[in-house]
Order: structure tokens, then C-alpha cells, then sequence
């Protein structure tokens, strides 16, 4: 076969080459996804929990009460809810605003970074708030709602998938704004 005669194409050694090539690049940008993915979840579960307070604040104005947010793991499941108790009862029911976190997500009361960046100084806090009928958000005791007087933050972790942790922040202020804030390793952004 003369040189003319050969047929255009791709050596073995060439395709290996360069397959070898696409699983090192590849090897190398999985954890870059992963990682990417997860902070997508985190945002999303800060959000997430932000809208659900929002809804309890207009439900608590519109129906001229107070409503409390909680949060429960379903039973029979590791599945954490955050939830809008409407009728009161402390205990997650079927027809109540609700919002699922993504598997490896949990509210967090200690342990989470500092907290000095988070604007005013913040209270952490071990539970999530009602609203009065004005809006505001208050402690619920029995069928009394005391306003808050300092802003106050409830963090959400993520469990990364290579170990690490990932950590969000919703916080509200006693005029009932509500933020989220997502923690960059360094500070609350």
C-alpha cells in the first residue's frame, strides 16, 4: 500500500491518548460540579425557608392573628419540613404552607460561623418565629405573640458531598425584614 493508498483516520494509540486526556480533565472538574451543585441546594433551602416566613407574615396579617413556623422530619422518613402551623396545634398537618429541605439539610442552633457579619448584630436563634397580625415577627407564648426587639438569624447546614459543610442564614429584623445570607468560608454574603 503506498502512502497515496492509506485510508484517512485515528491510530489506537491516538484514541487512547485522547481519551486518557477527557477522564483527567473530567476527573478533575467532578468535584468543581459537585460543589456547585451543592451551593445551588443551599441557596435554594435559604430561599426557600425566607418564602415560607414570608407566607406566614402575610397569612398572620391577612387573617388579623399571629402564625408560628416550625419544623419537623416526616415520620417514617428522614425528610425535614419547615411548615406554617395554622391551626396551632404544633404539629405538621397535610394542608398547611410547607416547604421540603433537600436530603443532607438541617436547622442549625450552634456551631455556625460568626455571626459579625451578618449586618446588626444578630441572635442566633433555636427556633423559627410567628408573625402577629401587624406582621411583625414575636415569640409565641400560648395565645400571647411578644415582639421581637433585636434582629435575629436561623441557620440552615448542607452537607457537602466530600465531607465539608455548607452554611446559610435567613434573618429578620424586628420590622419584619426578611434576608438570606449564604456563608463564602470567610464571611456572610
Amino acid at each position: 500500500m503506498t502512502a497515496k493508498e492509506r485510508k484517512a483516520g485515528f491510530s489506537l494509540t491516538e484514541l487512547v491518548l485522547v481519551v486518557g486526556i477527557a477522564l483527567v480533565v473530567g476527573a478533575m472538574a467532578v468535584p468543581s460540579v459537585m460543589s456547585a451543585i451543592a451551593n445551588m441546594r443551599l441557596r435554594s433551602s435559604a430561599s426557600g425557608v425566607a418564602g415560607l416566613l414570608q407566607n406566614a407574615r402575610m397569612q398572620a396579617v391577612k387573617e388579623d392573628t399571629f402564625y408560628t413556623s416550625r419544623s419537623t422530619t416526616l415520620s417514617g422518613t428522614q425528610t425535614l419540613v419547615a411548615y406554617v402551623d395554622l391551626d396551632n396545634d404544633q404539629s405538621y398537618d397535610s394542608n398547611e404552607p410547607t416547604l421540603q429541605l433537600p436530603a443532607n439539610t438541617t436547622f442549625e442552633f450552634s456551631g455556625f460561623p460568626s455571626t459579625s457579619s451578618l449586618g446588626s448584630p444578630t441572635t442566633p436563634t433555636a427556633f423559627l418565629p410567628s408573625f402577629n397580625a401587624r406582621g411583625l415577627p414575636c415569640v409565641a407564648a400560648g395565645t400571647v405573640c411578644n415582639t421581637i426587639t433585636t434582629p435575629v438569624a436561623y441557620f440552615v447546614r448542607h452537607a457537602r458531598p466530600f465531607g465539608a459543610f455548607g452554611w446559610a442564614a435567613v434573618s429578620i429584623t424586628p420590622a419584619g425584614r426578611v434576608r438570606t445570607w449564604v456563608w463564602d468560608g470567610n464571611a456572610w454574603r
